[in-house]
């Protein structure tokens, strides 16, 4: 088995032919996301690179494609958009998603601390706005924490609001349970009770 490369080896190379990228943003549990341009269009993009690991778990595949799906079938503007979806030379699947400019929620509070009342407010619209969206499709987030609100610094319209990954999400409908009943998925300290015990058919859009 060849080793998992370096993240910050893939600077420089292109994607099938398209996608030539620039920076390695950052790294997380499931790969790593990378600035890149979409060469035809000279358009700034992100993309989400699965790590080659997880990319051999079905199960973890099986999440990544969802998420793909999810998020450029909702079409909400408070959504992050999906742009492309497909596979590097080396095996991983990779996400094709808007570039987006700003700071998480979570850096914000790190870095302000209590935010105004109004600002808050403004947040929290935003985001409702998007949740109703994606569970009147009958999908529930299950992982919405101040890390996965990204606020996008858009003239005229300050902190405009992106929700972000939908990889752990449930489907009511959904014909494949991507979830065994003893699981537990989430970050801890933002689960629902449903969430925290295990409680997998429970979990409706009221644990977002």
């Amino acid at each position: 088995m060849q080793p998992e490369p370096r993240m910050d080896a893939l600077v420089g190379t292109v994607l099938e032919g398209a996608y030539r990228i620039t920076r390695l943003v950052g790294e997380g549990g499931m790969g790593a996301v990378y600035e890149a341009v979409q060469l035809r269009l000279n358009k700034r993009v992100a993309i989400k690179l699965m790590s080659r690991d997880l990319a051999a778990n079905r199960e973890a595949l099986a999440r990544f494609h969802r998420e793909a799906e999810i998020t450029s079938h909702l079409g909400h503007p408070h959504l992050v958009t999906v742009i492309d979806f497909g596979t590097a030379e080396s095996g991983e699947p990779y996400l094709v998603m808007e570039y987006l400019e700003g700071e998480d929620l979570d850096h914000r509070l790190r870095r302000v601390g209590r935010m105004p009342i109004e600002a808050v407010v403004h947040v929290v619209r935003q985001v409702a706005s998007a949740l109703n969206a994606a569970h009147d499709q009958g999908v529930v987030h299950r992982d919405l924490k101040p890390g996965n609100v990204f606020l996008v610094q858009i003239p005229g319209e300050p902190d405009f609001v992106k929700v972000l990954d939908f990889g752990i999400s449930k489907m009511k409908a959904a014909r494949t349970q991507l979830t065994s009943a003893s699981a537990v998925m989430g970050t801890p300290n933002y689960m629902s009770p449903e969430q925290a015990t295990g409680m997998i058919d429970d979990i409706d859009h009221r644990a977002d």
